[in-house]
């Protein structure tokens, strides 16, 4: 059983070749026109027979290098896929929308691993693109005209914030603030013992927030008749946050704090 799309099976070289659109290799001659190394291709042909049998591995190993890369056209596919892949299904990838604005994309284009170098070590001058191999010093640049981010443009001010002001602090309780995209909103949330009285969530608009702050109130244990929390034999007590259960005369407390006997 596969995990493939489409439940295709790969089982070798030239499953893989046809998968990345590449010509099929039926014959010796056919290697020749991936592998220049004649004594490569006739060795493969002794022990394989057919190139329909070569392991994935070794075909995409023995390929000769495409211009400028450092693999055959076979790896260079199955990279390239894999990569797209995890970019495509990377919903936090930099380049979707609702990620970063415009201006900040332009930004983040701007950023390299040169620059990296340039702002994290004493290198003062390195290659534009430090993935290129290059020749000292015609291919180097001095640090001052390496491009870098203006971070500038992740500053965020919201006019919201100037309305609304900082969020009420709540008695017993606290708050979530949350601001993204110009709109700000605040969700209140009460300690255990006591709860909520009013509005949950708040949001910021043109007058001011919607609605006032909450309360957080005691719960009153004592009055949950369905689950008393305390034995009948006992008295319930309310306190802040909380509750106690006391025993009444002829009765004395157990070791449970929460029984008479």
């Amino acid at each position: 059983e596969s995990n493939l799309p489409f439940n295709i099976i790969f089982t070798g070289y030239n499953d893989w070749r046809e998968f990345c659109g590449l010509p099929k290799l039926e014959t010796q001659d056919d290697l020749h026109t991936v592998i220049a190394n004649n004594n490569v291709t006739k060795k493969i042909m002794e022990l394989y027979h057919n190139p329909s049998n070569i392991d994935v591995w070794l075909g995409g190993l023995v390929e000769d290098f495409l211009p400028g890369a450092r693999t055959g056209p076979l790896f260079a596919c199955i990279i390239g896929k894999q990569m797209k892949a995890l970019r495509d299904g990377d919903r936090f990838w930099w380049e979707n929308d609702n990620i970063f604005t415009e201006d900040q994309k332009h930004e983040l284009k701007k950023h390299s691993l040169s620059r990296v170098i340039c702002d994290n070590t004493g290198i003062s001058e390195v290659p534009t693109d430090a993935f290129q191999l290059g020749k000292f010093p015609q291919d180097f640049k001095h640090c001052d005209n390496i491009p870098g981010m203006d971070l500038g443009v992740w500053k965020e001010v919201y006019q919201e914030e100037e309305i609304c002001g900082t969020p009420k602090t709540v008695e017993n309780g606290d708050f979530v603030y949350c601001s993204e995209f110009g709109k700000s909103t605040v969700t209140y949330l009460c300690k255990y013992g006591f709860q909520l009285q009013g509005e949950e969530q708040l949001t910021c608009t043109s007058k001011g927030w919607n609605f006032e702050a909450p309360v957080c109130i005691d719960i009153n244990e004592c009055e949950n008749e369905i689950n008393p929390p305390c034995s009948s034999s006992a008295k319930c007590i309310n306190t802040k946050g909380s509750y106690k259960c006391l025993s009444t005369d002829p009765y004395k407390l157990t070791e449970d704090r929460k029984t008479c006997i």
